[in-house]
């Protein structure tokens, strides 16, 4: 990878990786794996690829995120939601102290939304921290990018692809676990 690098540069190999995917084989695994780095600046390189996943869903697509301000993003899922089953598992603090939280988009326009509710308050306050994407149970979208504008304008952030079934049947399993917990998720209001 890192000759790879250094002989197409990054941001080339940053716009191969985006529109090329999924290209990216691992030759002893056949797996398609890609990774997209921000800051992409105003191209949105990673909301363009995010979108174009979720545009290509047959079945579902579940997100689990901490922070998600796109209204791009948002009106992906909302279009999907029309022929799709679309859930969204947001962090509750972090949704309700944002004006721009995007959890208000999404309810009652097919998406079905709750919140993860954590206990304890402030600094010491666990965090759903989780930032992944599953489409149609086998591609998981993963990294420490959350679907806010400034993560792929200004930030330093990555988004790994992996389109492996039985990788993303463990993410499938996880997020299942976590929204039918009565504990931990509640159905999201504005």
């Amino acid at each position: 990878m890192l000759r790879l690098i250094e002989k197409l540069g990054f941001f080339t190999l940053v716009a191969v990786l985006v529109f090329a995917w999924p290209q990216n084989v691992d030759s002893k695994t056949g797996k398609n794996l890609a990774v997209v780095f921000s800051p992409t600046g105003e191209k949105r390189q990673i909301h363009q690829a995010l979108i174009g996943e979720i545009k290509k869903a047959r079945k579902s697509v579940d997100v689990a995120i901490f922070t998600f301000t796109s209204r791009n993003l948002a009106a992906a899922l909302k279009e999907k939601a029309k022929n799709c089953r679309v859930r969204v598992i947001f962090e509750e603090r972090s949704a309700k102290k944002i004006s721009i939280s995007q959890h208000k988009e999404l309810i009652g326009s097919g998406v079905q939304v709750k919140f993860a509710r954590l206990p304890g308050t402030g600094y010491r306050a666990a965090k759903f921290h989780h930032k992944f994407c599953v489409v149609d149970q086998k591609l998981v979208m993963t990294g420490s990018f959350n679907w806010t504008v400034g993560a792929d304008t200004i930030n330093h952030e990555n988004l790994v692809f992996i389109n492996d079934k039985p990788f993303a049947q463990t993410f499938t399993k996880e997020f299942e676990r976590l929204w039918n917990d009565k504990n931990l998720c509640v159905p999201a209001t504005k």
